[in-house]
């Protein structure tokens, strides 16, 4: 027996933003302050694992790139090349994305 739970397209857009935010939020913060994020790698206990990365500096830019573009792609609901896309839409009548089903969702994607 499965059970389905319905959230509503604004929630999951609320998500989207804050989550995105996060990732927008930590991008800035890398990108802005490289000196003081590679001060702390080097003042963590395991700093030996990251240098086995490169160059502590280098690092923190390419992770706030990273982040930036995830963050941006995120927000503007670009394609996950990981999974956990947009689920299909089925023919099935008891599909909660059926086009004859009325509601929250009524045929439509979020």
């Amino acid at each position: 027996m499965t059970t389905q739970i319905s959230v509503s397209r604004r929630s999951i857009r609320v998500l989207r933003v804050m989550l995105s935010g996060i990732f927008l939020i930590a991008s800035a913060n890398h990108l802005m302050n490289v000196e003081q994020t590679a001060k702390r790698i080097d003042a963590a206990s395991m700093k030996g694992f990251a240098y086995l990365f490169g160059d502590p500096e280098i690092l923190v830019i390419l992770s706030g790139v990273v982040m930036l573009v995830a963050g941006l792609a995120f927000f503007c609901r670009l394609p996950n090349p990981v999974g956990g896309s947009d689920p299909p839409v089925s023919s099935h009548p008891n599909y909660p994305y059926h086009s004859g089903r009325t509601g929250a969702y009524h045929g439509t994607l979020i």
